[in-house]
């Protein structure tokens, strides 16, 4: 939009948004993603401008190429240089006439532009800024959004005090200049600064933040004109007491059950010994926990995602049941997982009318149970026992009436069909069962040092020294390829890990990169993990205390002289459990690049962002020291990590 259009309008919409970290190497790579929301937000809330409004986008730093609704401010483009930046951008919105409200927002926030306009024509102008209640601080919240009128930008951008180079957020250094022009802060529970709650034709809601482009479009796809109605489809037959909800849309909702035929019940193979069946409830629970035997004919409920961390398991079967649901937003019927059968003996689709009709238990529950539904898990063990009657069951991953206490599961029907299963004689397995949690060693961080067989005399000098007192909820492990490699006398220390069938050199380096973060997952229940050479030393004390930041995949130094967008494997770089889950049972193809080139390419391809941290230092020039923050130092030589920790120490 054109500055001189802003005469026109009463309110100036300004979103916050950034080229990407001042960083040449990995600059491109978050400004991809910053110019994603900018759009995401023009498809969606900033399509159709309401009469009265105007909108610019703001960043710091140089003006983006075909992007002429982009305010290019001179200011730092850096998270810490955020007060600067608002400030900025205000003294230039001042300098356009015509507005009398101010509206600031960031680039991941869906608004409703016609409820705004609608909040301040029931409104005088007033010493006040308008925010989300919900903040403790009583201070604004720039990702919900925050209303000021004219006369209160003027008083910030005037104000001696106001610190523009803090270590606060901007909001709050907006919030107390309004409370030293004599203003206040207005709580509105209209602006949210979560995903919680969107905004819906259905409630008042304004304002919502931490959205992605793919949410955004979720949401304003709620908000386009309803459809015709259609006929009713088939499979809603007159004798059937269910009827469609007001809400939903009969000509999708026939659309998708009829694409997907129903099915009659499971298929349990020849030779299965026992059914187990996983619920996709539990958020923390890992199925490769639950010692599965051969025989076994694992049942996969809506959650296809849970299946790679057990498919290598030899002698056990897997099947998937998708149920089908209603998305929040504009609450079309959907099933919960696309119908994928790579290594699923069979894919059971439930669609509740037409199996309640076939099925007399179903039938007799819905009747016994006045406007209630089994869960997918009662539904599951009674398809089992349809199919295997002498089978035993084990329900894996909830237990009723305790994993269903959320306030969408509460007044469910668990207490009866927990008698049910008493007696039944079904052996139910909960989370915090010593099977299911004792078998997975739990840290927050697991070091993984790269380290060739030959390289004991390495492996002892870190022993010795910045792995010699590990943190608590961090572990290190030393990790070699085995082929073609020289033995090693402490092949058999339960720190060394030896990856067999995988050599070490300089070529198979992305491929047992591969295989250690397979052995990762498959061994350790982590959040994040850390991997770096044996010939770098490591603070662990100041490790533990490194948080990945949000949205962030892989957090390094990144490698100024390849001309690639690479972390330095040398200096360290840490992944997401998220994104070591994806290369791990996600192979890419590999390459002849090295192995950290490999994996921080595969991690842009994967969509995740990296995120620069200059304390991980890829040259012994700086080293850790009481002086300062640094975390790693890389090329040290025999005796170099020693003298580091006694400098460190002292």
């Amino acid at each position: 939009m054109k500055e001189k259009e802003s005469a026109k309008a009463r309110l100036l919409v300004l979103v916050c948004s950034c080229l990407g970290y001042q960083d040449r190497s990995v600059r491109a790579v978050n400004a991809a993603g910053s110019k994603a929301k900018r759009d995401a937000c023009r498809k969606t809330w900033l399509a159709n401008i309401p009469a009265g409004v105007s909108y610019n986008f703001f960043i710091g730093g140089q003006q983006p190429e075909g992007e002429p609704d982009v305010w290019a401010v001179d200011a730092p483009d850096t998270y810490h240089g955020l007060p600067e930046k608002v400030r900025a951008a205000f003294v230039r919105a001042l300098n356009q006439p015509g507005w009398e409200w101010l509206f600031k927002c960031d680039d991941d926030t869906y608004c409703v532009l016609p409820r705004l306009l609608e909040l301040i024509d029931k409104r005088e102008p007033a010493a006040e800024i308008i925010s989300w209640p919900g903040n403790s601080k009583d201070t604004a919240h720039g990702g919900a959004g925050y209303l000021l009128p004219r006369a209160m930008v003027q008083a910030i951008v005037a104000d001696n005090h106001y610190n523009a180079r803090g270590i606060d957020h901007e909001d709050k250094q907006v919030t107390y200049s309004v409370r030293r022009a004599g203003g206040r802060r207005v709580g509105d529970a209209r602006f949210h600064a979560f995903m919680r709650t969107v905004p819906t034709p259905e409630n008042e809601q304004i304002t919502c933040h931490q959205a992605t482009p793919e949410d955004m479009a979720r949401i304003h796809a709620g908000w386009q004109p309803e459809p015709a109605p259609a006929t009713p489809p088939a499979w809603l037959h007159p004798q059937s007491r269910r009827s469609l909800p007001v809400t939903l849309r009969p000509r999708e909702a026939a659309q998708e059950v009829e694409a997907i035929p129903p099915a009659d019940g499971l298929n349990i193979p020849r030779g299965a010994r026992r059914i187990v069946i996983f619920s996709n409830v539990v958020k923390d629970f890992d199925p490769r926990a639950l010692p599965l035997q051969p025989g076994d004919h694992c049942i996969h409920i809506n959650r296809a995602r849970q299946f790679f961390k057990v498919v290598d398991m030899p002698g056990v079967t897997h099947a998937l049941v998708v149920r089908r649901g209603t998305e929040r937003v504009n609450r079309r019927i959907r099933w919960y997982d696309p119908p994928a059968k790579d290594g699923f003996t069979q894919v059971l689709h439930i669609a509740d009318v037409p199996m309640r009709a076939r099925r007399p238990w179903w039938r007799d529950y819905c009747q016994r149970y006045a406007r209630r539904c089994p869960t997918t898990g009662f539904i599951c063990w009674h398809l089992a026992q349809d199919a295997a009657p002498s089978l035993p069951v084990v329900l894996a991953g909830f237990a009723p009436g305790e994993n269903f206490g959320t306030p969408q599961w509460r007044g469910h029907a668990w207490a009866h069909e927990a008698d049910e299963y008493a007696r039944a004689g079904v052996r139910i397995v909960r989370p915090d069962a010593p099977g299911m949690s004792g078998s997975l060693p739990r840290v927050k961080c697991l070091v993984m040092v790269c380290s060739g067989q030959q390289n004991q005399r390495r492996r002892e000098e870190i022993r010795a020294t910045w792995a010699r007192e590990v943190p608590r909820d961090m572990a290190v492990r030393f990790w070699s390829g085995a082929e073609n490699q020289p033995g090693c006398e402490d092949a058999n220390a339960g720190d060394m890990v030896s990856l067999p069938g995988i050599g070490h050199n300089r070529e198979a380096l992305p491929a047992a990169t591969l295989a250690m973060l397979r052995w990762a997952v498959a061994h350790w229940n982590f959040d994040h993990l850390f991997c770096c050479h044996d010939d770098t030393f490591t603070a662990l004390p100041r490790l533990a205390n490194v948080a990945m930041p949000r949205g962030a995949a892989m957090v390094g130094n990144p490698d100024a002289v390849r001309v690639y967008v690479a972390m330095h494997g040398g200096a360290g770089f840490i992944l997401s459990r998220d994104m070591v889950e994806l290369l791990a049972f996600q192979p890419p193809a590999l390459t002849r690049r090295p192995a950290d080139v490999y994996i921080s390419q595969e991690v842009q391809r994967q969509g995740g962002v990296l995120m620069p941290d200059r304390r991980f230092h890829h040259k012994t020039d700086r080293v850790p020291a009481p002086g300062n923050a640094l975390i790693t130092a890389h090329g040290c030589q025999p005796g170099d990590m020693v003298r580091i920790m006694e400098a460190l120490t002292k």
